[in-house]
């Protein structure tokens, strides 16, 4: 079943086309990647989907709303979360008061203007969940600017998981990695999916094929293949403007 449906989505900066007549399906339960070559599109895709940017033609349906129609904090309120390709992070707060705070705005005692700090024992307790999960809980009292390039990322995630998503859009997770944060970082991911359906966009293509599920390429803002990775890695066209075939 498709928790997210893409129907004709165009996208246009004045008479510029960055997208067009894109069709896509992402299956709820599963790891789906969009790979191309830079400037394809896919990050304008991601901006579509999440609200950053209106669509200029065709609908995006999830779980069969229409996101065309929502704000983009409508859109995180109703399951969908995304992280971006550069880190967005409070630098200067703890690893633990930046989940905390993220997930506090999800909290229905956020309003509340009687709420003591020391009461918010529903939000500790998750805030707790999720840096066990993102394997950060050891460094949970040091500032986030002072975490490696991968652990911010892997707070960013975490930050993104405090929204209670069911739908999670990934840009990028492993850029700037080292090849053992990029492990650690796939790892990571294949065990969010367990809980969470994942779109991801992604360049390091071992982390592509060995974790995705489903594959869509773009190239000059249209879909031009999908399929598994074992299709992927056989379509003579994707090798030809992607993978370095001839």
């Amino acid at each position: 079943m498709a928790i997210l449906k893409l129907r004709g989505v165009g996208k246009n900066f004045g008479a510029l086309e960055v997208l067009s007549e894109i069709d896509l399906d992402v299956e709820k339960g599963q790891i789906t990647s969009v790979i191309g070559p830079n400037g394809a599109g896919k990050t304008t895709l991601f901006n579509v989907i999440s609200g950053r940017f209106p669509v200029s033609s065709g609908n995006i349906l999830f779980k069969e709303r229409d996101l065309g129609r929502m704000k983009e904090h409508e859109i995180t309120l109703a399951g969908l979360a995304r992280s971006f390709q550069i880190t967005n992070i409070f630098q200067n707060l703890t690893v633990w008061e930046n989940v905390f705070l993220a997930v506090q705005t999800r909290s229905p005692k956020r309003m509340s203007l009687f709420t003591r700090f020391q009461k918010l024992d529903g939000v500790k307790s998750q805030t707790e969940g999720i840096l066990n999960r993102v394997g950060l809980s050891l460094w949970k009292d040091t500032p986030a600017g002072q975490l490696s390039h991968g652990d911010q990322r892997h707070l960013e995630i975490g930050m993104t998981l405090a929204t209670g998503p069911e739908l999670l859009l990934l840009d990028e997770p492993t850029s700037g990695m080292s090849p053992a944060e990029a492990s650690q970082t796939m790892d990571l991911i294949k065990d969010l999916a367990k809980d969470v359906t994942i779109f991801l966009i992604e360049h390091n293509m071992d982390i592509v094929m060995n974790v995705s599920d489903h594959i869509f390429v773009l190239n000059f803002g249209r879909k031009i293949a999908e399929g598994s990775p074992e299709e992927i890695a056989d379509n003579q066209e994707v090798c030809r403007v992607y993978l370095g075939g001839v």
